[in-house]
Formats: C-alpha cells, structure tokens, sequence
C-alpha cells in the first residue's frame, strides 16, 4: 500500500503539470520551454471523409482528461481542455484555446479548481509576425489580487525560419524587462540537433544543460535524447537525464523509456520510468483519419501522443502502460493503465463535388488489375489505396488507367482519390 501511496504521488507530480498550490505555474517564466516542432492550432480535415474519429477524453484510475474541439468547414481545431483529479480536486485544471481571424492561437487562459468553483489563475498571450510564427509570449498569474504580468519570452529565427533562439525576461514590476534564461537551437540536415539553456547571473550568461537529439538514419524518427547537466566546480557537462523509444514495425512508439545518471559519464542500466503504448486496428477504415487535440497542455514533443499518422501509418493509441520507480525498492513497478476514447463522427463531405470527375474502378471485385474508366482528363489525379489497417499500401497517377493490385492479400480496401491535396472520390474495392 505504501509504495502504491508513493507511486500515485509520483503520478499526480507528472500530470497535474499546470496546477500548484491551486495556482497555475506552466505559465511562470521559468518554467516555459518551446516546442521548436509546435503543430499548428488549425489543422486541414484533408480526408474529406463522412465518418473521423476525435479522440474524446484519456481516462486512468485516476484521473482523466477531456478534450474539446471546433469544426469549421475545412479545419478543426482545440477550444478546451479539461483535467480531473478522481483524488484530489485541487488538482483540476481547465485550458481555454482563443484564435485570431487567421486562426493563429492568441491566448490560453489556465483556470484552477478552487472549492467556490474554476478560477481564472493564469494565461499566456501570443504575438506573431507576417509570416504566422510566434515572436512575443506574455505569461501572467493570478494569485487572488488580480494578474500581475510574470514576463516575456522572445522567438527568434534563423535564414531557414527555424526557430534558433527562445529568450525569456522577467518582469520587473515597473515596466521593465530584465533577461532571465534563453533555450539555443541547432539543427543538422533539417533535424533539431541540439538545444542548449543558459541563465543570466547578471553580468553574463552561463549555460546550465544541453539536450542532444538522435534519429534512426533510415527512418528519420527519433530515437532517444541526451540531457546534459553543466557542472561549474569541474567546468564540464555531466551526464543527467536520457529519453528512449522502442518502434513497432510500422514505425509508431510501443515503449519510452527514462534513464537517469548512473555517474557523470554514464547512464543507468535500468529505466526509471515506462510507458507502453497499444494501437487499435478495429476502426479502419476511419483510423486513417482521426482528430486529435491540436493544441493541449498534455504534450511533450517526445511522446508523439497527437500524430495523426507517423512515416504514413495511422497513429490511434488506445491504451497506455505506465511504470514508474518506487522510492523504496527501486524497482520499476507498473502504476496503472490510461485508455483512449474516440468519438466517431460525421463531418460530411464538405466542399468536395463528387461529380467533378466521373471515374469509374472495374471489375469489382478482382484478382490483379484495377481498370480507371473516365471520359475525363484525370492524369494529374493520384490514387491512395488503404488496407483494413489503415496502411496506405498503394500510391500512384491515374496516368496508366489502370492498379495492379495482385501483389495485396485477399481483403477489403479503402480507395482514395486525390486532387490537390483532396480526397475527390471514395471507394471500397476487394481483391479476391
């Protein structure tokens, strides 16, 4: 029971991020880090389709989070996340998501559960250039008298707009700025490489830990990252902290795992902490397209938690592990299990015109070869074929009128046909 006791502590320190004391710190000036990889707060609905799935809400014996959403004709996009604590309702928070008429997030207010009710503890304002990129972030708290601006952040870019620097001020209380802490970005071959965080001790700054970012040179994808801890006594970088994830085949995440310093020069031959990820097959054809939350205070850019699809297959998590340390035997015990639930929704076929094009797929079903018959120039058309799992398993023109197909197991598939980016036509075609 006790190690238990100590895990759910652990667990409620790792999720109830953005509530402390009743009060929201995500949004203090020393605790805000930028995800140079931030996904955009609207995001196109590219498959057209009638039916999507939305992931709802992420539920543990514990705890659970709700997610909600807008959808417009053409995009969707975060408008409220809300978290409970089954044990604790100080814990609670909720994350209200304000756009500007382009649609860029301008505003996140952070409400704290008080037992009169959600208070309004924080928020955090953005600024961007022509160009749709953040250039100014303003934090401020409310810690019952009213909000007291905090601080600003600084974006900055390089030639290739990645972001390159990330500065951050505090406020003085008068009206001015004084810097604080800085986060420097190198990338290699289009890849974040490195990051490097430094604090200002009032004459100068002084780097304080360093992140090294490694990917799988076929794929890509990343592998695990190296945290650096500057030691001023030796002059040197120590060995802290390592993130690492296990792939399926299919490239999507089954496991990350944390190791920390064994020395400083050395990692630990045991994680501290695990979690382990389940995918769902069940909803295809719709796992190809589902909704996830495109803004949300559950993020880290290592979890790959909200990505519609990673190297071309569907990404519908549905359950997590999650293992973590006890305190007393050191072992790495499991903590409970999160499940996933997904809404299936309609959200019509939009602006497509289906008669735009007049194609037609023969026969139906077949054993090898897929005939296109159309009176129409549809050269410049591309086929997507997806199999029951939501794996795109053929890409091609229309350019040779005809698929062959003979090389797919027996089965049922989903046909995509794409102009521009846009899911034209949709058909269900079997091979025998």
């Amino acid at each position: 029971m006790y190690m238990k006791k100590q895990l759910f502590t652990l667990f409620v320190l790792s999720l109830a991020l953005v509530s402390q004391s009743g009060f929201c710190q995500k949004y203090t000036t020393t605790d805000y880090r930028p995800n140079p990889f931030e996904k955009k707060p609207v995001q196109q609905i590219e498959t057209k389709s009638e039916l999507s799935l939305m992931l709802k809400k992420i539920t543990s014996p514990y705890d659970e989070i709700v997610f909600e959403y807008s959808l417009g004709t053409n995009t969707f996009y975060s408008t409220r996340e809300t978290y409970t604590d089954f044990y604790n309702a100080q814990s609670g928070y909720k994350t209200e998501y304000i756009y500007d008429s382009n649609m860029n997030l301008v505003k996140e207010n952070c409400f704290s559960w008080q037992s009169s009710g959600w208070f309004n503890s924080c928020y955090e304002e953005f600024e961007y250039d022509n160009q749709g990129r953040k250039t100014i972030r303003t934090n401020a708290n409310n810690f019952g008298n009213g909000f007291v601006i905090g601080g600003k952040g600084y974006y900055y870019y390089n030639s290739l707009g990645k972001l390159s620097q990330y500065l951050q001020k505090v406020h003085k209380g008068d009206g001015t700025y004084n810097d604080l802490n800085k986060v420097d970005y190198s990338y290699e071959n289009g890849k974040l490489a490195q990051t490097i965080d430094s604090y200002f001790d009032g004459v100068s700054w002084v780097e304080s830990y360093r992140i090294e970012y490694f990917y799988d040179p076929i794929t890509g994808l990343r592998t695990h990252t190296n945290q650096y801890n500057y030691n001023l006594e030796t002059n040197s970088w120590a060995y802290d902290t390592k993130y690492e994830w296990l792939r399926y085949e299919d490239k999507k995440v089954r496991q990350r795992n944390y190791y920390r310093a064994s020395s400083s020069s050395s990692w630990a031959s045991q994680s501290s902490d695990r979690y382990d990820f389940r995918y769902d097959t069940n909803y295809a054809p719709y796992s190809v397209y589902p909704i996830y939350p495109t803004v949300t205070d559950r993020h880290d850019d290592w979890e790959e938690w909200f990505v519609r699809e990673v190297d071309g297959n569907s990404n519908v998590i549905v359950q997590e592990d999650w293992s973590t340390e006890d305190n007393q035997t050191s072992i790495l015990s499991y903590v409970y299990t999160a499940n996933y639930t997904y809404d299936l929704i309609s959200i019509g076929l939009n602006d497509i015109d289906l008669s735009k094009f007049n194609i037609s797929f023969y026969p139906n079903p077949t054993k090898d070869i897929l005939y296109i018959d159309s009176q129409d120039d549809v050269s410049f058309l591309q086929i997507n074929i997806y199999n029951v799992l939501g794996k795109r398993v053929i890409t091609q023109s229309l350019s040779s009128k005809q698929i062959n197909i003979s090389s797919l197991p027996k089965g049922v598939y989903m046909l995509n046909v794409v102009e521009d980016g846009i899911v034209v036509k949709r058909e269900k075609i079997v091979k025998q």
